[in-house]
């Protein structure tokens, strides 16, 4: 949490400063696509795992640390709608992050974890509420800032291994996620936008287990992702150029 707090912090800062540096420009020449898009990305996400907590059983917990670190690749897809006259952009997307891997060996040494080895993959979806804001450089490029929230789905697929064998066992934990975004678009033609960004994610938290006859499970802390994408934006609607957005308390004379 505190840390989507001081990214937060930091973008509110972005937004205030540009709207200092760009203030004495003229924008009659710069026109932005508007209305309603869609828009799909390839993305590749990389984390630290962070388990640090205790694994709740029908005997006494046992606490538990351990650090690991994974990548994946995974996809989003959205619908968004720019206004007119404003530098703002909002969307909805949904992004997917396809298979984590966390290993680690041994995980427990109490007497009554029998199973003492974890192998797990683990997959996270998300569906995000976004706002964005526009900062023009040049009429055909344009950096933004933007922020979401939504719920996520964090999947684990565990394997536990030990003297009596191995078992199998999946669960899905559902979190509140937040993310922080910045990036560039490139205007390729009149209604279409390559882009490219860098987000920030905290997707929550995840459990593995129960498992073993002793019902265990293990709840890790917040996983952060490191998140860069490139795609695609498609504009629908009349893209005639008109005035392009005006940043707020820009006092230029037109």
């Amino acid at each position: 949490m505190k840390m989507a707090f001081r990214l937060g912090l930091v973008l509110i800062g972005l937004i205030f400063g540009s709207q200092a540096a760009f203030a004495e420009v003229s924008w009659t020449h710069y026109y932005w696509p508007n209305g309603v898009y869609v828009g799909a990305a390839g993305v590749f996400g990389y984390t630290f795992f962070r388990v640090n907590g205790a694994l709740n059983s029908a005997t006494t917990p046992v606490l538990y640390k351990s650090k690991n670190k994974s990548s994946t690749a995974g996809f989003n897809v959205r619908v968004g709608f720019a206004p007119k006259q404003m530098p703002f952009h909002f969307d909805v997307f949904f992004n997917c992050l396809n298979r984590f891997h966390y290993n680690s060996t041994p995980v427990f040494t109490a007497p009554s974890i029998t199973y003492n080895n974890l192998t797990s993959n683990l997959s996270s979806k998300a569906i995000f509420v976004n706002a964005y804001y526009d900062m023009p450089l040049y009429n055909k490029f344009w950096p933004y800032v933007g922020i979401g929230v939504g719920p996520a789905w964090n999947k684990t697929s565990l394997t536990a291994t030990g003297a009596p064998g191995s078992i199998k066992v999946n669960h899905t934990k559902k979190n509140i996620a937040m993310q922080g975004t910045i990036g560039f678009n490139v205007k390729v033609m009149k209604n279409v936008l390559l882009y490219g960004a860098y987000r920030f994610i905290d997707i929550g938290k995840v459990q593995w287990g129960p498992w073993d006859t002793t019902r265990a499970t293990l709840t890790s802390e917040n996983i952060f992702v490191h998140q860069g994408e490139l795609g695609f934006k498609v504009f629908f609607g009349d893209q005639t150029p008109s005035q392009p957005p005006s940043l707020v308390n820009d006092t230029v004379d037109r």
